[in-house]
C-alpha cells in the first residue's frame, strides 16, 4: 500500500541523507 511505502521511506531515508552526508564530507576532505 502507499501508507507503508511512505512508512519505509521515512525509516530508511535517515540512513539515505547520513550516507549522502558522508560522501560530501569526504569529497570536501579529498579537495583539500
Amino acid at each position: 500500500t502507499f501508507s507503508g511505502q511512505l512508512g519505509w521511506f521515512l525509516v530508511i531515508n535517515p540512513f539515505i541523507n547520513l550516507l549522502i552526508i558522508i560522501i560530501i564530507i569526504l569529497k570536501i576532505e579529498q579537495d583539500l
